[in-house]
């Protein structure tokens, strides 16, 4: 497995952003993944430390795992079946462990959120 950062977005249309991730260490190896506007700006406004006046999708979430006391270990793109991305939420409560199937893209929104791997 290697660990990857979210390096930044590019738009090159409207409805569609590329979600550029690059390995920790060596940003020369990148990994790029389509993804939908809503969850491309909720990853723009993580990455600049926005808050949007209302809480995001994501941003609810956040906050629900920290009233339940549940922390996101990690984010894992598990998958890639022809052009689709999988993923996985690793999450812990307590002693307890827990895989969570998503898309990549609210992943990695909701790890910026919780400052996970």
């Amino acid at each position: 497995m290697l660990q990857v950062e979210v390096i930044g977005l590019q738009w090159p249309r409207r409805e569609v952003a590329l979600l550029m991730l690059g390995e920790v260490g060596d940003r020369s190896r990148t990994l790029t993944i389509a993804i939908a506007r809503p969850e491309a700006v909720a990853i723009e406004l993580a990455l600049v430390g926005e808050q949007p006046s209302r809480p995001l999708t994501h941003d609810l979430m956040q906050t629900i795992f920290e009233a339940a006391d549940l922390h996101v270990e990690q984010i894992v793109i598990t998958d890639l079946q022809e052009t689709t991305f999988y993923a996985e939420l690793q999450l812990e409560v307590g002693e307890t462990h827990q895989r969570v199937s998503c898309r990549p893209s609210d992943a990695v929104a909701l790890a910026l959120r919780a400052d996970a791997p």
